[in-house]
């Protein structure tokens, strides 16, 4: 049985509709399609903090320009920080961090690098555990 679709209307930008016109046009499947796709791992990726639970994940962190001391703010975190690695990709640095632990924890350290640092954040779930 296929899932009830709802309409809403959402505004992007200009650019962003060209872009998703192309693609759209190149993987021959209509816009609608791709957005839910997107808003449904969009949601599948940050789901897990609406209920507070034991969760084990990966924040991947992308740094072009910015040079922050990420060691010392992940300090604070030790009690979820599991294990930290970097890499120099050109001029494009690529941190990977696994977590463990509260995900009100985990969400607080996600919003210090994006909204504190102004980094790209993203988090993959790899075990959650509803308490």
């Amino acid at each position: 049985m296929r899932e009830r679709k709802v309409r809403f209307g959402v505004s992007i930008p200009q650019k962003l509709t060209e872009k998703l016109n192309r693609i759209a046009e190149a993987m021959q499947l209509d816009r609608s399609r791709i957005v839910s796709e997107a808003i449904s791992d969009y949601v599948r990726s940050h789901d897990h903090y609406i209920v507070e639970h034991e969760c084990r994940g990966v924040l991947i962190v992308v740094d072009a320009s910015k040079h922050i001391d990420l060691l010392a703010t992940l300090s604070n975190y030790s009690d979820i920080v599991r294990f930290y690695n970097h890499a120099n990709l050109g001029d494009v640095c690529v941190d990977m961090i696994l977590v463990a632990g509260k995900s009100s924890k985990i969400t607080q350290l996600h919003k210090i690098l994006e909204k504190t640092y102004k980094l790209t954040v993203r988090y993959v779930p790899i075990a959650c555990k509803t308490t």
